[in-house]
């Protein structure tokens, strides 16, 4: 299971190197291809293809109508790009979703069990800080 909080920065070619404990986990061992998406809080979800396709279904099974459902998966399946990582750990961002969700060079990478996630590194801050707010904790970034 993925988890965890790393901060990185990202290379001047879009690339973000996978912190190792991910590189090693089970959910990404022996696995280079990533589909990667907008996610709901203005960040990159990062699945393997076997995750992405439960979590796709999870989602449509989680709308309450025909509409909801076709809405949600149009806009998951319009924003998903196919990335690599390479030898060295390192996993392209497309400039498309960079642009996007407003990422910079320095990145967040949360560990979320089945998936993780990119954040800009004032995006991931100030969510932080207000969802530890909003749960009535004063929690550190």
């Amino acid at each position: 299971m993925l988890s965890g909080k790393y901060f990185v920065s990202m290379d001047e070619r879009g690339r973000v190197r996978l912190p190792a404990k991910f590189r090693n986990d089970e959910v990404l061992a022996n696995i280079n291809n990533i589909k990667l998406t907008a996610g709901y809080d203005n960040c990159v979800y990062a699945f393997t293809p076997g995750n992405w396709e439960k979590f796709l279904l999870k989602q449509s099974e989680n709308q309450k109508s025909e509409e909801e459902k076709r809405a949600i998966m149009r806009l998951l399946t319009a924003d998903s790009k196919d990335s690599n990582i390479d030898r060295q750990g390192r996993m392209p961002v497309p400039q498309e979703l960079r642009d996007l969700l407003g990422l910079g060079r320095e990145i967040y990478i949360i560990g979320v069990l089945d998936h993780f996630e990119l954040w800009d590194k004032a995006s991931w801050e100030a969510y932080y800080r207000n969802t530890r707010n909003l749960l009535g904790s004063n929690g550190a970034s």
